[in-house]
């Protein structure tokens, strides 16, 4: 039986629907079609698939996008093909050969957990943990050696952006990146006037595909930017006669990050940076002392954030890195609010010389990698959430979240004065109310009054 579905292919998507490779990463312009484009793959694939039971899916950052972007279409696209079945609550079409074709969201990755896949879309996998793809959907298509595209636009030198760069070079990939300017699809005189409504970093990021524009929301961007410029982002030798500090952020299944950093009078050098993750602890205290080695002194103070002094399989952060030999361990109180330590950072930022070389390192391997602390920090960014009537905007917990928090780390030990030296005024400073500055204007904040529990 012959079975025409209503879609025709976008000239730039035919190679790609042809393509032999069994990964394919489409780097795609806003309204350039990709989504369109690979649900009708999943179509296609889905119901020429010989093997029992076909599964196929399509991931979105979070579920209810999947459905909003997603869903509409892939009822579209199915409505003539036969005795296909709808299901609105599992967000699942199930077609005559027993095939299936399920829409997900990776902020509940767990529920692709233990299932076989044929094949995946991954659509905008910026916005996804990278850990989902390694930890779950890749073990899921290997008994039936299934196939994976991710398709998406620019968002920084993220997951995205190191997974098309190291595709790009192997044969067994199929890639594509297509700007606005080149595919044809959208009217010039609409370009036009995108351009004339966008600054430029927007304007290249969204319709040119630039994985080096600043991202959207980038909450200390503009900083690093500065820094570059003012050529405080070098190479240089620190002062071996300084004391060094570290300033940790820690994570069991995420990644623990350390900043090694030296107060030099005013001047905050951040000297060496390191990340990983499935470590022990014995692993980082090494780490440190791997530190002291190298620039012939000992790490004055390791500041830990709150949490690590949290009890977890049996044990805490601190008492484990203790076990390990780590000495010297500082435990930086919980935040009232993470925009005072965000802020704070954001004051002590145009202090900062960062070592080009070791803080632009990434590290972990291809399929898990942690992003250098330079990218940590030029592109932790924040978005927009509603509660009921309320806009408000939330850093976002992703994987260059990490290595900022554990610099932010440091400005609450600076902000409530506990690293020694330096930040004599801020015990006087940390009890009076605070203006919350949450964006890039002084109209963009909240007041937080007078937190008893920090007296």
């Amino acid at each position: 039986m012959n079975i025409i579905i209503p879609y025709t292919p976008r000239p730039a998507f035919i190679e790609w629907h042809r393509r032999t490779q069994r990964w394919s990463v489409l780097v795609v312009h806003r309204r350039g079609g990709k989504t369109v484009s690979g649900i009708n793959e999943l179509i296609k694939e889905a119901m020429k698939c010989t093997l029992r039971a076909p599964r196929f899916a399509y991931i979105a950052p979070y579920r209810t996008q999947a459905k909003a972007i997603a869903w509409d279409y892939l009822k579209q696209y199915t409505a003539p093909i036969p005795g296909r079945v709808v299901s609105e609550s599992e967000l699942h079409i199930k077609l005559p050969n027993d095939g299936r074709i399920t829409l997900y969201g990776s902020d509940n990755a767990e529920a692709l957990r233990g299932i076989y896949l044929d094949g995946i879309i991954i659509d905008e996998p910026a916005d996804m943990d990278p850990n989902v793809w390694s930890s779950v959907i890749r073990p899921a298509l290997s008994d039936r050696r299934g196939w994976a595209t991710w398709i998406g636009t620019p968002k920084g030198r993220n997951s995205f952006y190191r997974l098309y760069d190291k595709a790009v070079s192997d044969p067994e990939w199929y890639t594509m990146i297509l700007p606005a300017s080149r595919s044809g699809i959208i009217a010039q005189d609409e370009l036009d006037s995108a351009r004339k409504s966008m600054n430029e970093s927007e304007y290249n990021r969204e319709y040119e595909c630039s994985f080096e524009a600043a991202i959207a929301g980038s909450i200390y961007g503009d900083a690093i930017s500065k820094l570059r410029s003012n050529n405080q982002v070098q190479d240089y030798e620190p002062d071996n006669d300084l004391p060094f500090d570290t300033f940790w952020d820690v994570g069991d299944s995420d990644f623990t990050c350390i900043w090694l950093v030296q107060m030099e009078g005013r001047h905050i050098n951040l000297v060496d940076y390191y990340s990983a993750s499935g470590q022990t602890t014995g692993h980082y205290a090494n780490k440190v002392r791997e530190w002291g080695d190298k620039y012939r002194t000992t790490v004055r103070t390791n500041f830990l954030p709150h949490d690590a002094d949290h009890i977890r399989r049996g044990g805490s952060w601190k008492t484990d890195l203790t076990n390990a030999g780590l000495s010297h361990i500082t435990i930086v109180p919980r935040t009232p609010d993470i925009w005072l330590g965000i802020n704070e950072l954001r004051s002590l930022l145009p202090r900062c010389y960062i070592h080009k070389t070791n803080c632009s390192k990434t590290f972990g391997t291809a399929d898990n990698s942690a992003p250098s602390g330079l990218d940590c920090l030029e592109y932790y960014h924040k978005r927009e959430e509603s509660d009921r009537d309320t806009i408000y905007e939330k850093p976002v917990h992703d994987e260059f979240s990490h290595g900022a928090d554990a610099l932010r780390t440091m400005s609450e030990a600076h902000r409530l004065g506990m690293i020694e030296g330096t930040s004599f005024v801020a015990r006087e400073s940390r009890h009076t109310p605070h203006k919350v500055l949450r964006g890039p204007s002084a109209a963009s904040y909240s007041v937080k009054k007078k937190n008893k529990s920090l007296r």
